[in-house]
């Protein structure tokens, strides 16, 4: 889990982030660990496993081979989200944007 998390962390495209500052949550409904957060301010950022030190922004509900699959392109992200594979708890406008957030990970990177 760590792994992935330090991936979605290096993939994600902070040009398109909505704010400086932003708290996005994983919850894993079905794995352990069940949580992990990827946080971004001006002075520092990272991604950890466990429950956020503040309310996130987003908290987006997925198992954690989807998350793989759409950091890998095998899966689009809007997809994801109609069949129920992906969900949110938060702002619906952030919800909205979240699939832009992303940069996928490339084999020969």
């Amino acid at each position: 889990m760590t792994s992935l998390m330090w991936q979605m962390y290096q993939g994600l495209n902070r040009d398109v982030l909505p704010k400086e500052d932003l708290q996005l949550a994983f919850r894993f409904p079905r794995a352990k660990p069940t949580s992990a957060y990827i946080y971004v301010s001006p002075t520092s950022s990272g991604a950890c496993i466990g429950v956020p030190d503040r309310e996130p922004d987003l908290t987006v509900i997925v198992e954690p081979l989807v998350l793989n699959d759409l950091g890998w392109g095998k899966r689009a992200c809007a997809a994801a989200i109609a069949t129920g594979d992906v969900g949110f708890e938060g702002s619906p406008e952030l919800a909205r944007a979240y699939p832009t957030w992303f940069r996928p990970r490339s084999l020969s990177a």
